[in-house]
């Protein structure tokens, strides 16, 4: 891959080149995977084998060879890309908390993705970010699922707790005036506290049940006993999760669920500075439109802007995440993209 030119970049840019590195890295190793030869002929060689009745006589009626091989391999390209490139994004979350730690002394001991937690069943055989190796870090096609057993009582409490606010809160598509909607969050930021209190309660008893949990990005930090968040679990959404309220209602109730897991585990002695959140980890493509995705479900107690975990929480501007992005399109998709176009034609 070219380097960056360092003396053009934007000031902003050069204070986070450690950060855009990560992410050019990641971005452009699956860019020469899904880009290649051998990707590209596998996917056009499966279009002509499987025969669509509609598709297939509507492409090769082109009568081109070639157009109708950069066609179906450039959407192929573009259909993967828009599935995958949100998981090299996560990847790319993780390693840059890795890189703090290990070099900026960042406080964090464990460190979690979906798929790690699925691999090493929870929490219970954990390393530390010092044991994370490559391994962990490239792992990050798709998602895996994670089950877990959770406490009969604290999954009954949660369906329970869940069950009463979606009668009590959710308003389909009414949408309150700006005044009312500050005094119904101001209420339900409230009901969190009180529910987040009544499932860690509920921990307890003998008996368990196997549940799916989704946790995108969980990171320990060590107990201080100074009552500040030591644990803080993501579970990173986008605006199609929230379209439906059987999603809005099962995403609040997988953020209980991961609550109940969390203190069941003891990864700290003390529950209450475990936060689950939901979090975007990309800007709404909307900037207009107000609130947050998934009220009332969610308020500012449980949902986390992009803005605010990208500053607040990762420390590195979203600005620059995306200029990495943008840099490798130019530089690296664009130019696979025209080599491939012309090794079809000559072929």
């Amino acid at each position: 891959m070219a380097t960056v030119d360092e003396r053009v970049l934007p000031s902003r840019i050069r204070e986070y080149l450690w950060a855009v590195d990560i992410v050019q890295r990641r971005f452009t190793k699956e860019l020469e995977r899904y880009c290649s030869d051998e990707f590209v002929h596998e996917r056009y060689s499966k279009f002509i084998r499987e025969r669509d009745p509609i598709l297939h006589p509507l492409i090769t009626g082109m009568e081109d060879d070639s157009l109708q091989e950069v066609y179906v391999s450039f959407y192929s390209i573009y259909q993967t890309l828009a599935t995958q490139t949100r998981f090299w994004l996560e990847a790319s979350i993780a390693e840059i908390l890795v890189h703090q730690v290990r070099e900026f002394g960042r406080s964090v001991s464990h460190l979690f993705t979906q798929n790690m937690l699925a691999e090493a069943g929870g929490y219970r055989d954990a390393k530390t970010v010092a044991d994370i190796g490559e391994y962990e870090l490239e792992h990050v096609v798709g998602k895996k699922e994670w089950l877990v057993d959770i406490k009969d009582e604290a999954l009954e409490t949660a369906k329970d707790l869940v069950g009463k606010y979606d009668r009590k809160y959710d308003r389909g598509a009414v949408k309150p005036t700006e005044d009312k909607r500050a005094r119904l969050e101001r209420e339900l930021i409230d009901v969190d506290k009180e529910e987040k209190q009544t499932v860690i309660r509920s921990v307890r008893g003998q008996e368990t049940a196997s549940h799916k949990l989704y946790c995108d990005l969980l990171v320990v930090e060590p107990d201080q006993l100074d009552g500040q968040s030591r644990v803080c679990a993501f579970r990173f959404v986008n605006p199609k999760t929230f379209e439906k309220r059987a999603e809005r209602k099962e995403e609040r109730l997988n953020l209980l669920r991961l609550m109940a897991y969390l203190v069941q585990e003891k990864i700290l002695r003390t529950p209450e500075s475990i936060e689950v959140q939901i979090a975007e980890i990309v800007p709404r493509p909307s900037p207009s439109s107000k609130g947050i995705l998934g009220f009332p479900y969610f308020t500012s107690s449980s949902y986390w802007t992009a803005d605010r975990f990208w500053a607040q929480y990762i420390d590195v501007p979203f600005e620059v995440i995306e200029w990495a992005i943008r840099d490798i399109g130019q530089r690296v998709l664009a130019d696979r993209l025209r080599g491939l176009t012309r090794s079809m034609r000559d072929r």
